[in-house]
């Protein structure tokens, strides 16, 4: 890299490192799948979202995804998961439910858990070869097929519930008619329920998909968490 992280005292100083080497940071990504950045001058989540303006990282909207959240800087930052530490997450593909989910994601550690709280990550292409191995001929049955998911959305935040995201942050909108258009315009299919709650179904998405970048095929959708969640 261009500039060791040691050297980064500052946050000016950390903000043009990460810009000088915004295009090697991609590719180490790409090459071992993760990275780990520590040391750095960071203190609040303010400065992770000018680290990632800096590297000049697209900003995706959490238009879709089924984790309750909490908005915590204007722009690209949110709570991992806003249900109970009891609830089980298991493995699984960010926004693997949506037609076009993000090329990558950050995690930022604002407050360390005194026990625990590590956040386990698994290369995808070793899950598809690991499904394989345990039965080929299902594993070309949810490749071809691809996957469907049914999700019900409660008119507000259920934060027992680690898929608990209402249908208005969902969409991120007050109105059922724009909430309507987004699951039209992402081939969606639903219904109003009483209540007040939305249920959905979405369209046949790929659940083993090929990484453009690398070639490798991926374990790519959420069967663990639909079946489990």
């Amino acid at each position: 890299l261009a500039k060791t992280p040691e050297k980064c005292s500052t946050l000016a100083e950390t903000l043009s490192w990460v810009r000088d080497n915004a295009q090697t940071l991609r590719q180490e990504m790409q090459d071992h799948g993760a990275i780990l950045l520590r040391g750095f001058p960071l203190s609040r989540a303010e400065d992770f979202e000018a680290l990632l303006d800096a590297g000049d990282f697209t900003n995706m909207p959490y238009v879709g995804g089924a984790a309750p959240r909490a908005q915590v800087t204007a722009s690209r930052v949110l709570t991992a998961n806003e249900s109970p530490p009891q609830e089980p997450i298991p493995f699984h593909h960010e926004m693997a439910q949506v037609p076009s989910p993000p090329n990558y994601i950050f995690f930022y550690c604002d407050t360390p858990s005194p026990t625990g709280g590590e956040t386990a990550i698994v290369h995808s292409h070793t899950v598809y070869e690991h499904f394989r191995q345990i039965d080929p001929e299902y594993a070309d049955k949810v490749e071809r097929l691809g996957v469907q998911y049914r999700r019900v959305m409660p008119d507000q935040d259920d934060c027992s519930s680690p898929i608990g995201r209402s249908w208005r942050a969902t969409f991120q909108t007050e109105s059922k008619t724009e909430a309507e258009q987004r699951m039209r315009d992402a081939g969606m299919s639903w219904t109003w329920l009483e209540d007040g709650s939305l249920d959905t179904l979405t369209a046949p998405l790929k659940a083993i998909r090929v990484d453009d970048r690398t070639g490798m095929k991926t374990f790519f959708n959420a069967i663990i968490a639909a079946y489990t969640g």
